[in-house]
């Protein structure tokens, strides 16, 4: 006969396949192959921060960049006229 399990019963040792658990005490991310990161460009992330909401000079004092290199990023509908 199988038993029910129940909201209560604990699930020791239980892992999702294809999920990753980092070891106690480190972050997931050491564990990660350097191959596996992506750097974005500096026009990428200004575009994501864009997204978030923050404005050109935000972008630029985040990112490090030059308020008129940021706004280049953003050319108005009127330039392209």
């Amino acid at each position: 006969m199988i038993d029910a399990i129940s909201a209560s019963t604990p699930l020791r040792g239980f892992q999702v396949p294809g999920s990753v658990q980092a070891p106690t005490g480190q972050s997931a991310q050491a564990d990660v192959p350097q191959g596996d990161l992506v750097q974005l460009s500096d026009a990428a992330q200004a575009k994501l921060l864009k997204q978030e909401g923050f404005d050109v000079t935000q972008i630029a004092i985040k990112l490090g960049l030059d308020q008129k290199t940021v706004a280049t990023y953003f050319p108005s509908i009127d330039s392209k006229a």
